[in-house]
């Protein structure tokens, strides 16, 4: 596959996010409950840093991965994580944010689900 890409600064961000974010979610496992605002901030940050290097990404299927493809396991650091800040950070949009006419609307059911399961017969990383 190096013929047709070469995922090696890819592989490189998405190691470094996996290292990064990894010990953010040490981080927050040691805490019990987490401020809506720091929820916030840190999913802002996660959400930002992910698309970053997924953009670039151009999604190969599996059998065109090397076998320790980063890019899977960065997924699943997004998608727990995400998972673990999604309930405080709206909390903390529903308490501060505001539209002109009045209070935010609730989350669209997808929030919640932005981030499923790996799933081996799809798209390595595909997201929403």
């Amino acid at each position: 596959m190096r013929q047709g890409w070469d995922l090696t600064e890819l592989a490189t961000r998405y190691r470094r996010f996996i290292r990064r974010y990894a010990a953010v979610a040490r981080s927050l496992e040691e805490r019990r409950a987490l401020e809506p605002a720091t929820a916030f901030v840190v999913r802002t940050l996660l959400i930002h840093e992910y698309r970053r290097i997924h953009l670039r990404d151009p999604l190969l299927p599996r059998e065109l991965l090397p076998a320790d493809w980063p890019g899977i396991a960065a997924y699943d650091t997004c998608r727990r994580l995400y998972g673990r800040l999604v309930g405080p950070a709206e909390a903390h949009l529903d308490a501060r944010a505001v539209r002109f006419s009045g209070p935010l609307p609730p989350p669209d059911r997808g929030v919640a689900g932005r981030f499923p399961p790996v799933d081996a017969s799809r798209e390595p990383m595909s997201t929403q």
